[in-house]
Formats: structure tokens, C-alpha cells, sequence
């Protein structure tokens, strides 16, 4: 298959700047006016299917599920310092199999406690029983959609058909639960495309997007292509905020573009995500988008920039969260002292960077 990789847009700078500030009115008029990170939690680094051409999983060929876990204790740690942060949890996600039902179901319970909301979740495949356990902590279900030319997405990911993605839709209309769908822009569409997608997402009425550039890795076919240009990105984004008023729209790309973040908001998109919290936690790239964040008045809820002062605070707070109180709200026993290793592993790392 040929795919495409020139990026052009149909319109000019100009118009794309006049197209820009369109969407931004259509989401101040239909959403909060603040901008936070959505950070996606890895439940495993295992797939059972491995054949999507731009995923990392699929250059995993001799992975095996139990060894690419991760432990309960470590989502926990994680989870907290997200929500300490003020950021907000995106979806808990993994490889199709990768976690088995028992622990979904306990981590499912886990998240919705520590971020005191119901929780997303983007696995592809859940039993209906395992269903049935969860569905009271479960907002919703984001389905792995990645492009809507049809064509290309039999190429690209051809063991999540589309058709299969529509059933999952009527199921959750069925259970009255929200429907998400992901993006991908950089897989070889170009922007007539944008049709097509919107028509899908208006059709079946999805009410979240993770809308990603494409990340090229090493060992897929993505390898050596280039990441969506800025003015390529912001048509898609400008495009889909105004023909979905109400949707919401997680916007990322790799964190070398991290400047780029602040324009994502004034396109019209609620979150940003693909970043990773940890390593680069108070690094120049985080100082740089808060600089950004304050020139162009974007309102940057997410604590990414601290002093030392702020951290030993922060710090103090996260050790001292409450795990009895969590352990007697999911009703299953807790390993606090692993839960607090991992806290003090990841704070670690975090203040190498002070």
C-alpha cells in the first residue's frame, strides 16, 4: 500500500489561523476554560496480537504476558502521583490480554477510589462477566480506532476492524456508558480524510478522542517517516473541534514538541498527554511550556515546575496518602509497604531533577 507522508493542507496560514480561532470559540462556548495533562496508565507491555503497524507492542515478538505486567502496587503509586499533580487520568490501557480479568477488575476499583470519578478504559477485549463486576467504576470505553480511511486501516491495524469497533458503540449505548474512539495523524491519510472521520464520530456520537500524532518506532514500518508537522496537526484538530462542539479532545504528540502544547489549546483541545511525568518532571521542556502556558494566557492546571520548597510539600502529601483508607474502600488487601517503596522510586527520580 502506498501511504501518504506529504502533509499538505488545503488552505493557507492565513486561513488556518482564521479556522484556528473559529474552534477555539466553539470550545469556549462548550467546555471548561482550563488546559491539564490526561496521563494514559499502562496496566502491561504484553499484546496478544501484535500485528498494528505502528505500535511499539508489535516490535515485542518474544514478550510473554506474565513478565510484561506490572505490579498493582506500581499503578497505585503512579496513579497517586498523577492526582497529586492535578492532572487527570486519561484511560487505563494496555495490549489486547495483557492484564488478566481478576486484576482489571481490582485495578478498575483502584483508580476510580484514587481519582474519585469513574475511570475510562481502553483494552479492546472485556468479558462480559468481568463487565458486569466493573461497570459501576467505568465512565467509559475507548476503543483503539486509530484511522477512519478504511483502506488504511485494514492496513494498519488489521486485527481491530472497524466493524467490531461499531458493535462495541451499540453495546455501550445499550449500557447507557460513553463512547471514545483514538486517532492517529501521520499513518499515511491525508486531510480528505477528515470527512470520513467526522462522519464516523458524529454517527456513532463519541464523546472523547485521543487525537496523537504519529510517534515513529523504531522497528516498524513508522521507523524513518516524519512526525505530523504543527500546521497539519492544528487543521485536523481545528477541523474535528468544530464539527464535534461538545466532544472531548485529548491533543499529543512526543515530548520534544512540547512547545507546540500550548497551540493545541488554543485549537480547541481539553487535554494533552503522551508525556512522561517522572523523567521529565521539572526538566527545561516543562519549564519552557509554562513559560509558553503564561505568555499566551493558557490557563495550565497540572503541576509540572516546582521549587524545592513546592516539592518537599508535594512530596510530604504523596507519602502520606491515606492507603488503609483506600484498602477498606476496595475491599481487598493492599501491599502498602511495596505501594510506598514504588511512591518513594518514583519521587526519586522526580527530584533528580529540583
Amino acid at each position: 500500500m502506498i501511504l501518504n507522508f506529504t502533509y499538505k493542507i488545503p488552505i493557507s496560514l492565513k486561513e488556518l489561523e482564521d479556522q484556528r480561532k473559529l474552534a477555539f470559540e466553539v470550545f469556549k462556548r462548550n467546555h471548561k476554560l482550563e488546559y491539564k495533562f490526561a496521563r494514559a496508565i499502562f496496566g502491561s507491555w504484553f499484546c496478544s496480537i501484535k500485528d498494528c503497524k505502528f505500535c511499539f507492542l508489535s516490535t515485542q515478538k518474544n514478550a510473554k504476558a506474565f513478565y510484561s505486567k506490572r505490579r498493582i502496587e506500581s499503578i497505585i503509586a503512579e496513579a497517586i502521583i498523577i492526582k497529586e499533580l492535578n492532572a487527570d487520568l486519561e484511560n487505563f490501557t494496555g495490549g489486547v490480554l495483557g492484564n488478566d480479568y481478576s486484576e482489571l477488575i481490582k485495578i478498575t476499583k483502584l483508580l476510580y477510589f484514587i481519582f474519585k470519578e469513574p475511570i475510562w478504559i481502553n483494552l479492546n477485549i472485556i468479558p462480559l462477566k468481568v463487565w458486569d463486576e466493573i461497570k459501576q467504576y467505568v465512565k467509559g470505553l475507548v476503543v483503539s480506532t486509530e484511522t477512519f480511511n478504511e483502506r488504511l486501516h485494514k492496513f494498519v491495524a488489521p486485527s481491530k476492524p472497524l466493524n467490531v469497533a461499531e458493535k462495541v458503540y451499540d453495546f455501550l449505548d445499550s449500557e447507557k456508558k460513553e463512547k471514545g474512539a483514538t486517532l492517529i495523524i501521520g499513518l499515511g491519510e491525508t486531510w480528505k480524510d477528515i470527512k470520513k472521520t467526522n462522519e464516523f464520530l458524529n454517527t456513532w456520537e463519541i464523546n472523547q478522542l485521543n487525537l496523537y500524532g504519529l510517534k515513529p518506532i523504531k522497528g516498524t514500518i513508522y521507523e524513518n517517516k516524519v512526525i505530523p508537522p504543527l500546521p497539519y496537526f492544528l487543521f485536523w484538530l481545528s477541523s474535528l473541534r468544530i464539527e464535534n462542539p461538545r466532544m472531548i479532545i485529548s491533543a499529543s504528540k512526543s515530548f520534544r514538541y512540547i512547545n507546540e502544547y500550548f497551540s493545541f489549546f488554543k485549537t480547541g483541545a481539553n487535554y494533552y498527554s503522551k508525556l512522561r511525568f517522572f523523567h521529565y518532571f521539572n526538566k527545561l521542556g516543562f519549564k519552557k511550556f509554562d513559560e509558553l502556558c503564561e505568555k499566551y494566557n493558557v490557563p495550565q492546571k497540572t503541576k509540572i515546575v516546582m521549587d524545592k520548597e513546592e516539592f518537599k510539600e508535594f512530596k510530604k502529601r504523596v507519602l502520606s496518602y491515606n492507603l488503609e483508607k483506600l484498602e477498606k474502600k476496595v475491599e481487598f488487601e493492599l501491599n502498602k509497604e511495596l505501594i510506598k517503596e514504588k511512591l518513594l522510586s518514583y519521587l526519586k527520580i522526580m527530584e533528580k531533577n529540583l
